[in-house]
């Protein structure tokens, strides 16, 4: 039941966290590897929606769910990685998950990787398209 909620939720375009849903819910079900309940839990640490705000654990569940092809934990981890408080700024982290969400379709993350590709010397930026066209074929390929 709780699956099909969030689903609906998602279809409409909302948030599928809210603080009437049980965080344990989202961290069982993450936990299990299901990468929209990664994603959401990424949100609510990103924001301190039912949770403490912690921004290291938002990198976390982002990642879990980016790797496992999860676009907008893609595009948001773009931005966990240009000034977050208590993540390193990192332009080269960044470039590579907007690459990886431009290439899987999302728009917003071609304009952010262009923009944040100017923040590189030639040489990071050749790093990072080489690591993100890795990464890319890694998560794509499963």
């Amino acid at each position: 039941m709780f699956r099909i909620i969030t689903v609906i939720l998602f279809t409409l375009g909302f948030s599928a966290y809210s603080n009437d849903i049980d965080v344990a819910q989202y961290t069982k079900a993450a936990e299990q590897g299901q990468s929209w309940a990664q994603y959401n839990l990424g949100v609510m640490h990103e924001q301190g929606k039912g949770v403490v705000q912690d921004y290291k654990k938002a990198v976390h569940w982002f990642t879990q769910s980016a790797e496992q092809g999860y676009l907008l934990a893609q595009f948001n981890l773009g931005f966990m990685f240009v000034g977050k408080k208590g993540i390193a700024v990192d332009y080269s982290k960044a470039y590579i998950w907007w690459f990886i969400a431009a290439k899987n379709g999302h728009k917003k993350s071609l304009k952010n990787r262009d923009i944040i590709a100017k923040q590189l010397s030639p040489t990071e930026l050749e790093a990072a398209q080489a690591a993100a066209s890795k990464l890319y074929d890694k998560i794509n390929s499963k």
